[in-house]
Parts: structure tokens; sequence; C-alpha cells
């Protein structure tokens, strides 16, 4: 199997709390499991568009498209870009990069889809929690103490753990929360169906002899879930006691139960079903649009 890009890969581990308290987000999947577009009126897409706006996920969603293109542009300088990016030029690859990883259509993605999947009760019910004092926190930790915004500071964060371990009773606290939210196993799908969008992209650039079957991809990639598992649990974990690090114990099982409630359930759903669709999409237009790149450039020699 292909292996992910580095400037992806990376990504993915900065943006794996790209919105924590919503739980999980960087879910991908199949294009067979996308949701389908149902129709909404206008009032209640308006509704979700706050929303969407209200809960500070939109700031976070903003930062997306900058950090893949800063995250590639790290890759072109440090000559890491594998495969056929590699034979690109650089402004090229950047260019696409930039029209598959885009703000407007994946914040309008997750707006549908929060449309689509929560009642009137349940949005309006999460559009007050925000404005409630712990609500307003929750925002402000999100973003101000994000690790897809602030990467630096979250290095230094997870370097000041090794000095000062949290509290067995933390440490619990956020396992729990992250159950709640399904951080972990959000971000795994995540990697898994990210790498499976942008290699089944590629793999049409290849000559037919070197393809290799959709299935025999998605079984490779299967494999490689318990050592990410692994993984995300310690970045899951450490993402989130740096986003929550002000936060009691007891705030700290409120949000959690929050999170465990029809409304807040239903939110984590609708953001992952909108995340899901959006950058696994951005992801295998991307592959598309390399292929099409490169069989130019060939065509151009």
């Amino acid at each position: 199997m292909l292996q992910l890009p580095k400037p992806l890969a990376n990504l993915l581990k900065a943006g794996v709390l790209v919105a924590t308290f919503i739980g999980g987000n960087f879910v991908f999947a199949s294009a067979a499991h996308a949701s389908e577009n149902a129709a909404v009126s206008k009032a209640h897409l308006s509704l979700a568009s706050e929303l969407f706006e209200i809960s500070g996920l939109e700031q976070m969603v903003n930062a997306v498209p900058e950090a893949t293109r800063s995250s590639f542009e790290e890759a072109l300088a440090s000559r890491m870009v594998p495969g056929l990016m590699a034979e690109l030029e650089p402004s090229a690859l950047l260019s696409a990069v930039s029209t598959a990883f885009n703000a407007k259509d994946l914040s309008r993605t997750i707006e549908q889809s929060i449309a689509q999947s929560m009642s009137q009760v349940q949005l309006d019910a999460l559009v007050q929690w925000y404005q409630s004092p712990l609500g307003l926190r929750v925002v402000a930790a999100e973003t101000q103490q994000s690790q897809l915004l602030y990467p630096e500071k979250f290095i230094e964060f997870q370097q000041q753990l090794s000095l000062k371990p949290p509290t067995e009773e933390r440490i619990e606290a956020i396992r729990r929360l992250d159950e709640a939210m399904s951080v972990t196993t959000s971000a795994v799908e995540a990697m898994l169906n990210m790498q499976m969008a942008f290699t089944l992209s590629i793999m049409k650039a290849l000559p037919e002899d070197k393809q290799v079957p959709a299935d025999v991809i998605i079984a490779q990639s299967e494999a490689q879930r318990p050592l990410l598992e692994a993984h995300y649990r310690d970045l899951s974990r450490d993402s989130m006691l740096f986003t929550y690090q002000d936060f009691s114990i007891e705030e700290l099982h409120e949000l959690g139960s929050i999170m465990r409630e029809p409304a807040g359930g239903q939110f984590v759903d609708a953001i992952n079903k909108g995340l899901e669709k959006g950058i696994f999409d951005a992801s295998a237009t991307l592959g598309e649009l390399i292929v099409q790149l490169h069989h130019y450039q060939q065509s151009s020699i």
C-alpha cells in the first residue's frame, strides 16, 4: 500500500483534536458511507450555521487548509515529498493542495451535516449551552489551547508532562472524556480512511500491472489498526490534557456527561459525518489533481 504522504500524516497528527469538544472529529469513511444530502429549510440551516460558529468549530476548520499547505511546504523544503508528488513543480503541487483543501467546501459540508442530523430542539439546546459559563470556557480552550492552532505550545506542554505528570485521577477523567467523544477511535479511522482515499486516487496513475485492487488496499490498511490505536490513544490523551489543562476534574466529568446526552451525542455524530465526507473528498481530490498534473507534465516532455 502506498504510504500516506508525510504532509497529510502530519496534518492528521496536528488535527486529531481540531475540535476536541465535539468528539474526535477527523473520521473518514469510504464514499459508500458518505451521508446523503437531505433537503433542509434555510432557517434550519441558518441555526446549524450559528452552532457551527458559536461552538468555535468554524475558527478551527478555517485553520485546516493553511495547516495542510504549511505541512506540504515543510515537506518540500526538506525534500520529503514522495512518489508522484516529488516529480511535480512545487508551485503546482501547492496549488493542488489549496484547491483540494479549502475552508469553504469543508465548512459547507459540515454545516449541512449538522442541519441534516440534528433537530431544531437539539440545535437550540446546544446553542444555549455554548453560551453557558462552561460552554464559553470550552470554546475558549478549544481556540486558545488548540493543538491544531498552536502546535508549538502543544510540543512544549508535552515536554513538561514528563517533568510534571498529571494525576491518575485526571488521566482517568480524560480517558472517560475520550470515550464520550470517540476521540481515539475517530483519529484511527481518520488515518486509515484518509490513506485509502489518497491511495485509491493515486493508483490510477500507475501502470495497470502495478495497480492494487481496492479490497487489497482496504485489507492492508486495516492491518495497521492495532498500531494506530496505540499511537493515537497516547496522542489523544496528551492533546486533551493540553486543551483542558485549566479544567477541574468535576468540569471534565460534566463535559463528558453533556456529550453523552442526546443533543451532544448527535452533534458528535453530525460533525463526524461532515468531516468524514469533507476530508475524504478533499484527500481523493488531491490524489486526482496530482495524477492530472503528472499526466500533463509527462505529455509536455
